[in-house]
């Protein structure tokens, strides 16, 4: 499995997973209340200083993306390309923090 580089960059406008929905479409689609969260996640997954911080946040990813989808919040799809894109950053900031690149 590799990591796509544009997943590596911090602007979400350049992010796309698995040639689907740019990752602005994916949060623009969630409704207006959860979107401060979902980048908040996503803000918190980038800024871990270590392996351990990244795990952390990408489980608190998967439970947030759990819970909207258990309370009717966003639909099984939406839940899986949140969770695959979240999913994909903890992968590549792991891989950064691996290779000592901040």
């Amino acid at each position: 499995m590799s990591i796509q580089p544009h997943l590596c960059k911090r602007r979400p406008a350049d992010r796309e997973l698995k040639g689907s929905l740019p990752m602005t479409d994916i949060i623009d689609h969630l409704p207006p209340v959860l979107r401060p969260q979902s980048e908040r996640i996503l803000a918190d997954i980038h800024a871990s200083g270590s392996t351990i911080d990244a795990v952390k946040n990408g489980a608190q990813a998967n439970g947030f993306v759990l819970g909207l989808q258990c309370c009717g919040g966003i639909d099984a799809q939406q839940a899986e390309a949140l969770s695959e894109f979240y999913d994909k950053v903890v992968e590549c900031r792991l891989k950064r923090l691996t290779l000592g690149l901040s």
